[in-house]
């Protein structure tokens, strides 16, 4: 293989390493701050409700559109297993996890579910629930869910553009290392 073709592999390379390690750590902080902005508005929502006083099985206080806006997905899960959606016309997973928060009325997670073609962010809390205005409380869980979707739509666009910026960078260094 002669010197030139070497030269131009070689620039070709490291070009090609540097762009894809750049790359990678820009669309890892993209995609960390877009699912932070989701997680910081489910958090703010859950304190909302946990600060509001008793959570009522029929409605939920909603956070204010500049902190998000309420989720778009709301469901009570009781500890007897009673499922009451109260917001959005999905019914959230029901998994073991939540079983158990719901029977306690204590613990906290997040995660992602599939339902339909739904991807979604799921914060799920305790907490004491009355099922009606005056009623007494019970333990249960809050679901409160938003759609990652949007999130999923810019990440896959970033994905296309940070593809063409790699080749293009590669395919630069190539010919002008020759």
């Amino acid at each position: 293989m002669s010197l030139r073709k070497r030269v131009s592999l070689i620039a070709g390379a490291s070009v090609g390493v540097a762009v894809l390690i750049a790359v990678g750590v820009c669309y890892m902080v993209v995609r960390s701050q877009l699912r932070s902005q989701v997680d910081n508005a489910l958090t703010a929502q859950q304190q909302v409700d946990e600060t509001s006083g008793r959570i009522q099985g029929q409605t939920l206080p909603g956070i204010s559109a500049r902190a998000g806006g309420p989720a778009q997905y709301q469901q009570v899960v009781y500890g007897n297993g009673q499922i009451q959606t109260l917001e959005g016309g999905l019914t959230l997973p029901v998994t073991a996890a939540v079983r158990r928060i719901a029977e306690r009325g204590t613990g906290y997670f997040m995660t992602d579910v599939y339902v339909g073609n739904n991807h979604l962010r799921v914060l799920i809390f305790g907490s004491n629930i009355s099922p009606s205005f005056g009623e007494q409380s019970v333990p249960g869980a809050v679901e409160l869910a938003r759609p990652l979707n949007g999130v999923d739509s810019i990440l896959s666009t970033l994905r296309l553009v940070f593809a063409l910026l790699l080749a293009g960078g590669i395919g630069l260094a190539v010919v002008l290392g020759r």
